[in-house]
C-alpha cells in the first residue's frame, strides 16, 4: 500500500512537471506557506525538492565528515572526566557513527530526497540525545560541552539539510538543553548566565530567521527559474511552429529591421536563393540583392517610413527560374509608434499568370468559336426559312384550289406539308433568334406597351391548341392601375406565346392555365402564367433553361428545348428576368419580372373588364 501511494505521488509529480513545462505555472499553486516555507501544493513541493537533491546529498557528506569530527573531539571531552564512559554510551556512539555511515552511504548512492531526511533526523535526534547523556557524564564546571552545544545551535541550521520544521524542533530543543546546561554552571554569577541565556536564545532566534529566509528565497528562486524556463520553452515551441507553418508556405516570407538588416528567412525564401540561413541572417539588403537592390530601393524606403506596400516585379532568382512574384512590404512599429522593421512576403504568381493568360487565350478561343457558329447558324436559318416559305406558302395556296381541285389524300398531305413546314419554320426562327442574341445583334425596338392588350393578343396563337385538349385559358386583369410596360413588344409577345405554348403542352386535358401582370412594392411588373401540369424537380428546371437540353416529359411532350432558354435571354436583354416555380404533380409559374425602370408609372392604363375567358 506504502509503495503504491508513493507511485502514484510520483506519477502525479511527473505529470504535473509536464503540464507546468507546457502551460507554465498555476499562481495560486506556487503559493508558500509563511511557518512551514513550503509550497502549498504538495507536488510543487515534491519537485522542488527532487530538483534541490543534488544540494541536499552534498550537505549530508559534510554532515557526515563534520560528524567524524566530532566524534573525536567528543572522545577527548569524555577521557578528561573521572568516570569512563558506560557501555550503553559506546554502544549509543556506536550507533550514531552507523547512522553516519549510512548517511554516507545513501548521500553517494544518490538516494531519494526522503529517505535522506528521514535518516538524517534520526541522525540528529541521537546528537540531540547524546547531548543529555553527556551532560550527565561531564564535569559541570567543564565549557567544552557548552562550547559544542553552542556550536551545534550556531551551524546546524546552515548544515541540516532536511525539512525545514524538523531542524527548528531539532535546534529548538538543542537551546533548550544548552539553557538547562548553563543552570548547573555554579561558578556564573546571575548577570552572566543571563548574558548566556540571551545569546543562545538570540543564536538560535537568528538561525530559525535566517533559515526561513534561505528556504522561502530558494523556492522563489525555483519559482521564477521554473517561470523562465516556462516562458522559454512556450516561446521555443512558438518559434518552432511559426517556423514550421513559415517554412511550409508557398511564399517568401522575412523580416527587415530599419537598418535593412535581414533577421529572418523562410525555407522557401532560402530555397529560391540557394543559400543557407547562417548565410544572409544579419546581413544588409543590398549586399543580398545585389543588382536587384536599386530596383526595390523605393519600395524598401516607402516600408520603413511606415507606408504598406504591394507591388509585382519578373525577376530570375538563383535557382534557375524567372518567377513573376507578388511583393507585400507590411510596417512593423513598436509600442510608440516608430517603425522598427517591416514584415516582407512574397508570392509566386508565375503558375496563376500562366493559367491566366492560358484562361485568356481560351476564352478568346471560345468566343471567337461561339461567334463563328453563331454567325453560321444566323446565316443557315436565313437560307433555310426562304426556301421554307415557299413550301408552305406553296402547299396553301393549292389546299385553297388555286391550281385546281385536289382529292381528299392530296388534301391531306398538303396539310401535313404545312404543318410540318410551320413546325420548322418555328424552329428555326427561335435558332435564328438564339444565334442572334447569342452573336449581339438582336436589336430591340422599344415601346409602351399595354400589358393586358398584348396578353390578350398573345391568347389566339395558343387557342387552338387550348381547345383542342379542352383547356381553358383564364386572362386575371384586376390590378388596374398597373403603369405601361417599355420593351420591345414583338419580343414579349414572343415569351409569352412560348410560356402559353409550355403550359398547355404540359396541363392535363380539361386543365385552367391563368396568367396575369402585377406591380410589385419595389415598382417591378411581373407577368406569370400558372398551370397545374405535371411540374418539375429543381434539377429539371435547371436543365430546361439550357439550350436544346429537353426534361423526360419534355421529349415525350415533343419540342425542341429552345423555349425557355430563348425566354430567358430575351428577359435579360430587358435586363429583366425569367423565374420558375415548380411543384412536382402540382403544376409550373413562370414568372416574366421586368425592373422598375422599364415601366412609366405617369402612363396608367384604362380600366379593363376583370376576367377574359379565351
Amino acid at each position: 500500500m506504502l509503495k503504491n501511494n508513493r507511485s502514484n505521488r510520483r506519477n502525479m509529480a511527473d505529470q504535473y512537471e509536464n503540464d507546468r513545462r507546457n502551460n507554465g505555472l498555476r499562481g495560486e499553486a506556487d503559493k508558500i506557506t509563511v511557518l512551514a516555507a513550503e509550497f502549498e501544493n504538495p507536488v510543487n513541493e515534491h519537485l522542488y525538492r527532487r530538483s534541490e537533491a543534488n544540494t541536499q546529498r552534498r550537505l549530508v557528506l559534510t554532515v557526515c565528515v563534520l560528524t567524524l569530527f566530532l566524534a573525536t573531539a567528543f572522545s577527548l571531552v569524555t577521557g578528561l572526566q573521572d568516570a569512563a564512559p558506560s557501555l550503553f554510551f559506546n554502544i549509543y556512539r556506536g550507533a550514531q557513527l552507523g547512522l553516519a555511515v549510512v548517511l554516507f552511504i545513501l548521500a553517494l548512492r544518490k538516494a531519494d530526497y526522503r529517505k535522506l531526511d528521514y535518516v538524517l533526523l534520526a541522525f540528529t535526534g541521537m546528537i540531540v540525545f547524546q547531548t543529555i547523556l553527556l551532560q550527565e557524564i561531564a564535569d559541570p564546571e567543564k565549557l567544552g560541552l557548552l562550547g559544542r552545544n553552542l556550536t551545534v545551535i550556531t551551524i546546524g541550521h546552515i548544515l541540516l539539510p532536511t525539512r525545514y520544521i524538523y531542524s527548528c524542533v531539532l535546534m529548538v530543543l538543542m537551546a533548550g538543553i544548552s539553557l538547562f546546561q548553563i543552570a548547573l554552571f555554579h561558578q556564573f554569577a546571575f548577570d552572566e548566565k543571563l548574558s548566556l541565556c540571551a545569546l543562545i536564545l538570540a543564536l538560535t532566534a537568528v538561525g530559525i530567521a535566517a533559515r526561513w529566509q534561505r528556504e522561502v528565497t530558494s523556492r522563489r528562486r525555483y519559482r521564477a527559474a521554473r517561470e523562465r524556463d516556462n516562458l522559454v520553452s512556450a516561446l521555443r515551441d512558438s518559434e518552432s511552429r511559426m517556423r514550421l507553418i513559415s517554412d511550409n508556405i508557398p511564399a517568401f516570407i522575412s523580416y527587415v529591421d530599419n537598418q535593412q538588416i535581414l533577421r529572418f528567412a523562410n525555407q522557401t525564401g532560402i530555397e529560391w536563393y540557394q543559400v543557407k540561413q547562417e548565410d544572409v541572417l544579419g546581413f544588409h539588403l543590398k549586399k543580398l540583392l545585389g543588382a536587384n537592390y536599386d530596383g526595390a530601393r523605393p519600395y524598401i524606403d516607402l516600408a520603413l517610413r511606415g507606408e504598406a506596400v504591394r507591388f509585382e516585379r519578373v525577376l530570375t532568382y538563383p535557382d534557375g527560374k524567372v518567377r513573376t512574384i507578388d511583393v507585400h512590404h507590411l510596417p512593423h512599429r513598436d509600442e510608440s509608434g516608430e517603425v522598427v522593421g517591416y514584415f516582407n512576403q512574397a508570392f509566386d504568381l508565375t503558375e496563376v499568370k500562366q493559367s491566366e493568360l492560358e484562361l485568356r487565350q481560351a476564352r478568346q478561343a471560345s468566343d471567337a468559336a461561339n461567334r463563328s457558329k453563331s454567325e453560321f447558324l444566323a446565316n443557315m436559318s436565313h437560307e433555310l426559312r426562304t426556301p421554307l416559305n415557299a413550301v408552305i406558302g406553296f402547299s396553301d395556296a393549292m389546299r385553297s384550289g388555286l391550281t385546281g381541285e385536289l382529292t381528299a389524300n392530296q388534301m391531306d398531305y398538303l396539310k401535313d406539308i404545312s404543318t410540318a413546314g410551320g413546325h420548322l419554320l418555328s424552329l428555326i426562327n427561335d435558332i435564328l433568334d438564339l444565334a442572334k442574341i447569342e452573336a449581339g445583334k438582336l436589336q430591340i425596338s422599344r415601346e409602351d406597351i399595354d400589358v393586358d392588350y398584348l396578353i390578350a393578343d398573345s391568347l389566339p396563337f395558343v387557342r387552338e391548341q387550348s381547345d383542342n385538349r379542352n383547356i381553358k385559358l383564364l386572362h386575371d386583369n384586376q390590378d388596374h392601375n398597373r403603369p405601361a410596360l417599355y420593351a420591345d413588344p414583338r419580343l414579349v409577345r414572343q415569351m409569352l406565346v412560348n410560356l402559353l405554348s409550355n403550359a398547355v403542352k404540359f396541363s392535363p386535358e380539361g386543365g385552367v392555365i391563368t396568367i396575369a401582370a402585377t406591380e410589385t412594392e419595389t415598382g417591378e411588373l411581373v407577368i406569370t402564367v400558372n398551370d397545374k401540369g405535371i411540374g418539375m424537380t429543381p434539377d429539371e428546371i435547371s436543365k430546361a433553361m439550357k439550350p436544346f437540353e429537353q426534361t423526360e416529359s419534355g421529349v415525350n411532350a415533343g419540342g425542341t428545348g429552345l423555349g425557355l432558354p430563348l425566354v430567358d435571354r430575351m428577359m435579360a436583354l430587358h435586363e429583366g428576368s425569367l423565374e420558375l416555380e415548380s411543384i412536382t404533380g402540382q403544376g409550373t409559374t413562370a414568372s416574366l419580372r421586368f425592373p422598375s425602370s422599364r415601366c412609366e408609372a405617369d402612363k396608367i392604363l384604362q380600366q379593363l373588364p376583370g376576367a377574359i375567358s379565351a
